[in-house]
């Protein structure tokens, strides 16, 4: 386990480095796991690869956001099934402060007391703090809370004035 750990936390860093270098990142990535089996005392090494999407970089102020696709069509799946109402979530991943630089790698439905309506979706908190932390042992500390996100039916795909806001603290 603490290997896995180390090595996520190394494909992170190492993927934040190649997003923050300016250079243009290649269509599609492969990212090779070896997986070591002993059998009568003989190793044998087996690797799987696994394609990765370019992800899609959103800015603001010097920040910038990296949005996996995978992520970016969970939400518009979410936000097509709820139809006309509102739909939030929490966004998990990684910031660093340092490059300004965060780094989305999961979404999770918001808590079941999130009260929704045809415009907008407050997220509650049941259960959250908890799946939190122990999301964040299950990680080694590699996903975290980065913020929440939420849909604006019927309105345009971008921040409001409300969200400009509330983002600036």
């Amino acid at each position: 386990d603490s290997l896995i750990t180390f090595a996520a936390g190394w494909i992170t860093q190492n993927i934040a480095s190649l997003i923050n270098s300016g250079q243009p990142w290649p269509a599609e990535g492969k990212i090779g796991i070896v997986e070591i089996s002993e059998e009568d005392g003989v190793w044998s090494p087996e690797t799987s690869w696994f394609n990765v999407p370019k992800p899609r970089l959103v800015g603001s102020e010097g920040w910038k956001i990296c949005i996996p696709k995978r992520v970016e069509e969970e939400m518009a799946a979410k936000c097509r099934a709820a139809e006309s109402k509102g739909v939030c979530g929490v966004l998990l991943g990684k910031f660093n402060m340092q490059t300004k630089m965060g780094l989305i790698t999961n979404m999770w439905d918001a808590p079941e007391d999130s009260i929704t309506d045809g415009n907008s979706c407050q997220r509650g908190r049941k259960g959250l703090q908890v799946k939190l932390i122990d999301n964040l042992k299950a990680t080694g500390e590699q996903e975290g809370y980065l913020g929440e996100w939420h849909s604006h039916p019927g309105g345009e795909t971008k921040m409001s004035t409300p969200d400009f806001a509330t983002s600036k603290g």
